[in-house]
């Protein structure tokens, strides 16, 4: 299974989801307009561009737009760009600033 493959696995006798668990209301996303009223991190540091699920006190799941064109890629390595760590460690803290 690829480490970027979402899916898990359960036994039957444990079920995914808690059964007393209500079922999930409508997807809320958020905007960048909207979580540049909460975050104070401006471009370029800014590294969460929407939330697309959010559970109050329990779970946020942000999006970032990557494009080739971004500094970092210059030399982050030649011929096999990839988004330092640092970069995905700080978005990762700025969509827990969330909730």
């Amino acid at each position: 299974m690829s480490p970027l493959t979402d899916t898990h696995t359960t036994t039957p006798s444990t079920p995914a989801v808690p059964l007393d668990t209500p079922l999930a209301a409508p997807a809320t996303i958020f905007t960048v307009e909207d979580i540049h009223k909460l975050l104070p991190h401006r471009y370029p540091f800014a590294l969460v561009d929407k939330i697309i699920e959010y559970v109050p006190g329990k779970r946020a799941v942000g999006v970032k737009n990557v494009t080739f064109n971004e500094p970092h890629f210059q030399g982050h390595f030649p011929g096999r760009p990839i988004m330092p760590g640092v970069l995905i460690v700080e978005a990762m803290a700025q969509v827990g600033g969330w909730s």
